[in-house]
């Protein structure tokens, strides 16, 4: 399990469900930089405590989320990709807790 605090990911779940309200541009590219380096760390975390599955989806949001090869996808496609992003950091933050 990725070592991230708990209010890191309470934050980030919250700004992934206001992104589903059409908020302007800007947010959408701060949102990118929050959730990539967020995922981004929890990559290198799953690398160290040999947990390969976190570590591949880990690194899969980490992309899709990418800054600066952004994916240009259409609205209906980041309100799905935005909701399962908030899942998954739900599951962490439940997992977390265990």
């Amino acid at each position: 399990m990725p070592v991230i605090a708990r209010p890191l990911l309470v934050i980030a779940i919250l700004m992934t469900l206001a992104a589903l309200f059409s908020p302007p541009y800007a947010y959408y590219e701060v949102l990118r930089f929050v959730l990539c380096g967020l995922f981004t760390y929890s990559v290198v975390s799953s690398w160290k405590r040999a947990s390969y599955t976190l570590l591949f989806l880990m690194g899969a949001v980490a992309i899709i989320y990418n800054p600066l090869v952004p994916f240009h996808l259409d609205r209906e496609i980041w309100v799905v990709v935005n909701l399962i992003t908030a899942g998954l950091l739900g599951y962490l933050l439940a997992i977390k807790r265990t």
